[in-house]
């Protein structure tokens, strides 16, 4: 299959569609299957294939969305976000993906950093319908989008940590012994970026 006909393909998926991290992962599943007929590439090439793809489109659609408007700010944050999940949650959906349909998916093997960036970028996907849909201002929309991440970076490298350093001590598979204090930290986290977040507007 040629690449112009793939990108016609995403086009075509995402017509009248209003980009937002979901679009991004169902579009780049939907491409997988596609691209995984060309028989010549290898899975991390596939991979690659998938993730350039979209982010050309995503690049037109931006390109698109700014004619005619004077304040492109908001525009060019919301595609830096979703450029960011294309480039870092896609590629592991997509590895994912690839292990369920072969039987060999052990979500104890996936890494507490991988599960939060999948919480963070559902958490952003909700956040851009409920800002799009006017239920809430675009203002907290942006506070809670750069808190949560903040929080996907620091507690998925602390809980990744964690694990590692269980893992260390014995070789049985590492199990959160005490998940209400992982949470809470997690909780203190947040908060803390919250604050940080508001003493500096």
């Amino acid at each position: 299959m040629e690449v112009e006909q793939l990108l016609q393909f995403i086009r075509e998926k995402t017509a009248g569609r209003k980009w937002d991290a979901e679009t991004c992962l169902r579009v780049g599943a939907e491409l997988a299957v596609k691209v995984n007929s060309v028989s010549n590439l290898s899975g991390s090439e596939k991979k690659k294939l998938i993730v350039d793809l979209i982010l050309q489109v995503l690049k037109e659609a931006e390109e698109k969305e700014k004619q005619g408007k004077s304040d492109t700010t908001a525009i060019t944050e919301r595609y830096d976000q979703l450029e960011k999940t294309v480039k870092d949650v896609l590629p592991t959906s997509l590895e994912l993906i690839v292990s369920a349909s072969r039987g060999k998916l052990d979500l104890k093997k996936v890494k507490p950093s991988v599960w939060m960036r999948y919480c963070s970028c559902f958490v952003k996907s909700v956040v851009t319908v409920l800002v799009s849909q006017k239920v809430i201002s675009e203002e907290i929309g942006k506070k809670v989008t750069d808190t949560t991440e903040a929080v996907e970076e620091k507690a998925g490298t602390a809980l990744d940590a964690y694990v590692a350093s269980k893992e260390e001590e014995s070789s049985a598979p590492a199990v959160v012994e005490n998940p209400a204090a992982v949470a809470l930290q997690i909780r203190e986290v947040a908060s803390a970026e919250s604050s940080n977040q508001e003493s500096k507007e």
